[in-house]
């Protein structure tokens, strides 16, 4: 768990709908024994269970080389977001 929350921190929150973007750095997540997760980002905070995480290529909507990126879902396993860090240097 100490290795995802160490990627999770230098990771970016993404979510699109739309004609909206929200994007912030992740600057805090916090693990709870039953396996749930909340990530802190600039703007906002998503609260999921580890097992909601799944590992992809890249958002769909976002063009760019990811060197990691996971789908977020909730519990009735809609997509809430992405977290992923992009090759290169992120401007936010």
């Amino acid at each position: 768990m100490e290795e995802l929350k160490e990627q999770l921190l230098k990771g970016t929150f993404y979510y699109s709908n739309s004609n909206i973007l929200v994007k912030g750095k992740v600057y805090n997540v916090i693990s709870y024994d039953d396996g749930q997760l909340e990530i802190l980002f600039h703007g906002g905070i998503v609260d999921l269970y580890k097992d909601k995480l799944t590992k992809v290529r890249r958002p769909p909507n976002i063009i760019s080389v990811f060197k990691w990126c996971y789908s977020l879902k909730n519990d009735d396993n809609e997509c809430i977001g992405y977290i992923g860090e992009k090759e290169g240097k992120e401007v936010l």
